[in-house]
C-alpha cells in the first residue's frame, strides 16, 4: 500500500511539472510570435554633428546702406584697404623709420624675407610686411557692411562659440581718415576664428557661426589670396 501511494505521488509530481513546462513553453512561443508580428520602426537618420549649429547664419535687411555707413569705423573712413601679411613664424624683424629692416643688410637669411605682422610709422601703414593690398570700392564696402551688420542668427539660440586661444592673423582691413592716416584696423585670423581691432570697437553685429566664412569669401573676391586660399609664406615658395 505504501509503495502504491509513493508511485501515485511521483506520477502526480511529474504530471504537474510537465503541465508547468508546457505552460511556460506556450508563454515563450506566444511572446516570440508577438515580437515577430510587431514591426520595429527604422532608426531615424540623424543630421551630421553640429550641422544645425553651424548653418545658423542668414542675411537680413535690418540696416540700409545709409544706416550701415553711419556706424564706426565706416562713418570716419575715407578709404579702406584689405591686406595680407605673415602674422606667424619667426619673431618680427624691427623696422627702421625709413622702412628698411634693420638686420636685412647684415643677415643674408633675411635678404628677401618680409617682416611679420602689421607696422605703422606715425599712423602710416608700412608696406614692407605686406604681400597684397587692395583698396575697396563703394560696392565692396556695401557688401562688407552687409556682412558685418546684416548677418544674424537663422534661429535665435543660446549657442556659445568656443573660440580658440591662438591668434595668428594673416589678413586685415585698414581704415584711413580724410587726412590719409590710419585710425583703426581689424586683424583677422581665419585659422583661429578670431578678430581683433586696434580700438576694440569693430565687431560683428551677430556672431553666427559661419560669419567669418563670409568675410573670407569676400576677401577672396577682392583679390586677397594669402591667408584665405593659401597660408604658406610666398617668400618660402
Amino acid at each position: 500500500m505504501r509503495a502504491i501511494t509513493l508511485i501515485l505521488s511521483l506520477y502526480m509530481s511529474i504530471s504537474l511539472s510537465n503541465a508547468h513546462c508546457e505552460e511556460y513553453n506556450l508563454a515563450i512561443d506566444t511572446l516570440k510570435k508577438l515580437v515577430s508580428q510587431h514591426k520595429q520602426p527604422k532608426p531615424k537618420q540623424l543630421a551630421p554633428p553640429d550641422k544645425e549649429y553651424y548653418n545658423d547664419c542668414v542675411f537680413t535687411n535690418k540696416y540700409t546702406i545709409t544706416e550701415r555707413l553711419k556706424r564706426y569705423p565706416f562713418s570716419k573712413a575715407a578709404k579702406i584697404v584689405a591686406v595680407s601679411y605673415d602674422g606667424t613664424g619667426e619673431p618680427n624683424i624691427e623696422i627702421a623709420p625709413n622702412g628698411d629692416t634693420l638686420e636685412a643688410a647684415t643677415h643674408k637669411k633675411y635678404k628677401n624675407h618680409k617682416p611679420h605682422g602689421l607696422y605703422f610709422n606715425n599712423d602710416t601703414l608700412n608696406h614692407k610686411s605686406l604681400f597684397e593690398i587692395k583698396q575697396l570700392t563703394t560696392q565692396q564696402i556695401d557688401r562688407l557692411t552687409n556682412i558685418l551688420y546684416n548677418t544674424d542668427y537663422r534661429v535665435p539660440n543660446n549657442y556659445a562659440h568656443p573660440g580658440n586661444s591662438c591668434f595668428n592673423p594673416r589678413n586685415a582691413l585698414i581704415f584711413y581718415d580724410k587726412n590719409g592716416k590710419v585710425f583703426d584696423y581689424l586683424e583677422i585670423c581665419f585659422e583661429c576664428d578670431q578678430i581683433r581691432s586696434k580700438s576694440n570697437r569693430i565687431y560683428f553685429n551677430s556672431a553666427c557661426t559661419q560669419g567669418l566664412d563670409y568675410v573670407k569669401k569676400f576677401l577672396v573676391d577682392v583679390g586677397i589670396k594669402f591667408g584665405t586660399l593659401m597660408t604658406k609664406n610666398p617668400d618660402e615658395q
